[in-house]
């Protein structure tokens, strides 16, 4: 429903475009503090949020003087930390107590209405619309350190530091909801500098086992440059 209202929208403003400023394309980057929602018990793990990574391309088509359709192509990392989380490998297939990180990556496009805010040099804007996300990887690191008995044998303490792919365990498709706020400067000849805050609330499970779904929550802040395109 979110989507057919966006590109409903899309349809509307590209039909109705006459206004003459110019394109801006530039580069974005900053950090997305990653974290997911389990609905379900992700094997008794404590979950908390990861600052990873995001990084890519963004093009403004201005709608009006306000207005703007901003499209952006991202490498974007999701995922999440779980403290006291239980887990078995090839290498210890006894039942490990320890931490999981999950890196998830993926090659997204938020499809994003913005509006900014005054006439001035420096301008608050706003922006809202859909992600979709497409999956490039996804690895999870264990990590535990423990201790077992053996029959007249000292105890043995062990150390595990292992990473496993989970992507075929993975959906392939992530759609999300994005929203947020930033500020942009007027800099030489038309170019803008930008910094923004955003929150991606994720719709569809990255999970495809039935008995948990995992959904995305993350916080993104960025700066980037745009360039008026000639």
């Amino acid at each position: 429903l979110v989507l057919v209202f966006f590109f409903g929208f899309l349809t509307i403003s590209f039909s109705s475009i006459g206004y003459a400023q110019q394109v801006m394309i530039g580069l974005r980057g900053g950090v997305n503090l990653a974290n997911e929602d389990y609905v379900g018990s992700p094997s008794g793990g404590t979950i908390s949020a990861r600052t990873l990574f995001l990084a890519g391309v963004q093009i403004d088509y201005p709608i009006s003087n306000s207005w703007a359709l901003s499209i952006q192509l991202l490498y974007d990392q999701k995922g999440a930390h779980a403290d006291k989380y239980y887990f078995t490998t090839e290498e210890s297939p006894d039942i490990n107590y320890g931490t999981g990180d999950w890196s998830t990556t993926y090659l997204e496009i938020p499809l994003l209405v913005k509006v900014s805010f005054g006439n001035d040099a420096i301008r608050p804007y706003l922006f809202a619309g859909p992600s979709i996300g497409y999956l490039l990887s996804s690895t999870v690191r264990l990590q535990a350190t423990g201790g077992m008995s053996i029959p007249n044998e000292l105890g043995v303490t062990y150390q595990v530091d292992t990473t496993l792919s989970t992507t075929d365990y993975t959906n392939k498709i992530d759609v999300s909801v994005v929203a947020g706020a930033g500020i942009s400067w007027k800099l030489v000849q038309g170019s803008e500098f930008f910094l923004d805050a955003s929150y991606a609330f994720g719709l569809t499970s990255s999970n495809q086992e039935s008995d948990v779904s995992i959904y995305s929550r993350d916080i993104r802040l960025a700066a980037g440059v745009l360039f008026p395109l000639n």
